[in-house]
């Protein structure tokens, strides 16, 4: 008997040595699954107002306002709640007769253990006698750099009137994926006008000047399945011309924006037309920088003038100089004071294809060249800066020799701006690249989409690094290129502008096109490196 006890202690000691935490299994990565439908889906002859699917294990909803989508619209949307393992679906309007209806849910349903989503789940039924079985598929660029757009609506209409996008909710519609791809089921056969809307308001109309559109010239005939149209999404452009905006961005510094370019601008200031201004106007005439160094009144008439006809007048107070300058918060500029840059040197580097270049903020009226020493090694050199038609940006032209450095000090007093400031003490140090570190790009051009247009090298975040105009030309070369990931982009400019110019939706206008060559392409220091382009008529 006490051998036995022994032995039982011992068991027991042993069996507690070897528990341990129970564990939880392998995770749980499956989506939930429904496993009933009342009534049943892709049922015929609908006529309920209560919807409710079952699954096989609890679930939640997320983000259900940008992801459900009910096709054809309804003007009251669906009341969709949660009830233990079941979606219960509600619905407050009257259906259409003999009409499909698709509820789409995205990736709203998920389990409420590890949020596991169910992808694309939709619930199918039709007041009518069958279900409509027919889809289009597409596809949603950005018109101008040709990036994938997602989250916009894809609206299709059975009225095939131009104006229906501003005065009618769609038929059909979808999301655009993060693909930028989209898909429309269970469409009916029939004629549509079919639209891309970046919707700000969410009322499905376009009746914001500020929302982006895609649209198809021609009536959309769907007979069968549709899988390949790709739409160009675009703002579109202004038709009349309107001042944009009008900043007083410091004393006597103003900024005007328009529409439209103004043909042949001329400003008056009243009352005092004859006094002295600096006006810098943008590439296009659409926009305009003004310095007003003598502010003598409390309050100014600008009129703007197309040649001799009146486009603009506004009155303004002004800001006179003299007046308490507002405090200036920390990071801030001074958008007055006198501040100096250097625009054409590129992380300290220069080319020697360039010229060194100081700009301003402010217009400068006159250069002591005493107060200025230029110097390559421990040469002094003597150069004349010469200042461009704005007077905001000098140019001292010398010879730029690579592998060579340069050192620019600018004394105070070296320039005067319009306001009668002056520069405070400037040294810039550069040195010249060798020709070696570049790299040469030769493009070869077949079956150009247009007569007119620019090729351009672009880099990752699509800022352009050069620009050449095509006319026709067989190839074109791009020196000096910094090394690494560069793309090629051809914008088509049909009307010869000098510019790309957006869509108009409402003259039936498209934006003119934009082409990205298909792989990035790889600049070495030293290397030519050669592209054939050839683009499919």
């Amino acid at each position: 008997m006490r051998n036995y006890g022994l032995l039982l202690l011992c068991l027991i000691i042993a069996g507690c040595a070897q528990v341990v935490t129970p564990s939880g299994g392998p995770k749980d990565v499956a989506a939930p699954v429904p496993v009933a439908y009342f009534p049943d889906s892709a049922a015929t002859n609908f006529s309920g107002k209560k919807i409710v699917i079952r699954f096989n294990e609890y679930v939640q909803l997320n983000d259900l306002n940008s992801q459900l989508v009910v096709s054809p619209t309804m003007n009251t949307p669906p009341e969709v709640s949660i009830r233990k393992k079941e979606l219960v679906i509600v619905l407050n309007d009257t259906l259409k007769p003999n009409t499909t209806y698709s509820i789409a849910f995205g990736s709203a349903v998920r389990d409420i253990t590890e949020g596991n989503a169910m992808s694309n789940f939709r619930y199918v039924f039709s007041t009518g006698a069958t279900i409509d079985s027919l889809s289009v598929r597409g596809s949603v660029v950005n018109a101008f750099t040709v990036a994938p757009v997602k989250s916009v609506l894809v609206l299709m209409y059975t009225n095939t009137g131009d104006s229906v996008p501003a005065k009618e909710k769609p038929f059909y519609f979808a999301k655009t994926d993060e693909a930028g791809g989209f898909l429309i089921t269970n469409v009916r056969a029939g004629k549509y006008k079919i639209f891309v809307l970046e919707d700000l308001n969410q009322n499905y109309l376009y009746d914001k000047s500020e929302e982006k559109i895609a649209f198809r010239e021609e009536v959309l005939d769907v007979q069968g399945h549709l899988d390949s149209l790709r739409f160009r999404m675009f703002k579109s452009a202004p038709q009349e011309q309107a001042r944009i905006k009008v900043s007083q961005l410091a004393p006597g510094r103003f900024s005007f924006q328009y529409a439209l370019p103004i043909t042949n601008p001329r400003l008056v200031i009243l009352p005092d037309p004859q006094q002295q201004i600096y006006a810098e106007y943008s590439r296009f005439n659409d926009s305009l920088q003004l310095w007003l160094p003598k502010v003598h009144t409390d309050t100014a008439t600008f009129m703007m003038y197309s040649g001799n006809v009146l486009v603009d007048s506004l009155r303004l107070p002004l800001r006179k100089p003299e007046e308490k300058k507002r405090s200036i918060r920390q990071g801030e500029a001074d958008l007055r004071k006198l501040e100096l840059n250097t625009p054409t040197l590129k992380s300290g580097m220069m080319t020697t294809d360039r010229q060194f270049v100081v700009g301003s903020n402010n217009p400068i009226v006159s250069i002591n060249a005493e107060k200025i020493v230029i110097s390559r090694g421990k040469d002094t050199l003597t150069v004349q800066p010469t200042p461009d038609s704005t007077k905001r940006y000098i140019t001292f032209a010398t010879p730029m020799l690579e592998d060579s450095a340069y050192r620019i000090t600018l004394f105070p007093g070296a320039f005067t701006d319009c306001f009668e400031q002056k520069n405070d003490t400037m040294i810039v140090r550069f040195k010249v690249a060798r020709n070696s570190t570049f790299g040469t790009m030769n493009v070869k051009i077949e079956n150009a989409p247009a007569s007119n247009g620019f090729i351009q090298v672009i880099d990752e975040r699509d800022a352009v690094i050069e620009s050449v105009k095509y006319a026709g030309q067989s190839s074109i070369t791009f020196n000096r290129l910094t090394t690494g990931g560069v793309r090629l982009r051809f914008v088509a400019d049909e009307n010869n502008n000098g510019k790309w110019d957006s869509g108009i939706y409402w003259i039936g206008r498209q934006p003119e096109r934009v082409y990205i060559y298909p792989t990035v392409l790889r600049i070495k220091a030293g290397w030519d490196l050669d592209v054939e382009w050839k683009f499919v008529p």
